[in-house]
Order: C-alpha cells, then sequence, then structure tokens
C-alpha cells in the first residue's frame, strides 16, 4: 500500500510539476517504507508467548530505530540531492513520507 501511494503521488507530481517533484516524492516515499519496514521487523520479531515486558521492548526498540532512520535519510537526502531544500520540493518530500506514514490509519478502511 505504502508503495502504491508513493508512486501514484510521484506519478501524479511527474505530470504536474516535473522530474525533480517527483524524485522528492519518491525519495520521502522510500525513506517511510525503509522506517516501517526496520519498526515491523524489529517489533513483530518478538514470539507471541514472550512477556508483556518483551513485547512492549520489542516495540520500543522498533519504534527507537523508525525515528532514527527517518531522521537518517531525511537528512542524507537534504544533504546530497541539493534540490531538496527548495519550494516544492519539500512539500512534496514530506508529504508523500506523511502519506506513507497515514496508509496505516487509511488502508484498513479501503481494504475490508
Amino acid at each position: 500500500m505504502q508503495l502504491a501511494i508513493s508512486l501514484l503521488i510521484a506519478g501524479f507530481l511527474l505530470v504536474a510539476g516535473g522530474a525533480t517533484l517527483a524524485w522528492m516524492a519518491l525519495f520521502g516515499g522510500w525513506t517511510g517504507m525503509l522506517a516501517n519496514g526496520c519498526f515491523a521487523v524489529l517489533s513483530l520479531r518478538v514470539a507471541k508467548t514472550a512477556s508483556a515486558g518483551r513485547i512492549l521492548t520489542g516495540f520500543y526498540l522498533g519504534q527507537a530505530v523508525k525515528v532514527a532512520i527517518l531522521i537518517l535519510c531525511l537528512v542524507a537526502v537534504f544533504v546530497y540531492v541539493p534540490e531538496a531544500g527548495e519550494g516544492l520540493n519539500v512539500l512534496a518530500l514530506l508529504g508523500t513520507l506523511f502519506a506513507t506514514q497515514m496508509t496505516y490509519i487509511v488502508a484498513p478502511r479501503f481494504t475490508r
């Protein structure tokens, strides 16, 4: 679902605003997908029979790693992509990142 949202937004921005906006949207989407993937791996690898404390620790560890990856990826984009800090590029990057984060809230309503 996150990949589909990222590609949909990037495709729209490619047509409406050009390649740079589309790349910024893809960077934002990839950042969100990478962070969420790491969160899922770390928080869901705890056995179902583990204690509540162990499950909670896995969840918090996954969340901390997710935030760290989000920060590192965003910093990397702003450092290594010169156009990232210009005008609508920031909106495309952060807007797509936000959209990928919101799929967990919105997607269950459409997949029932």
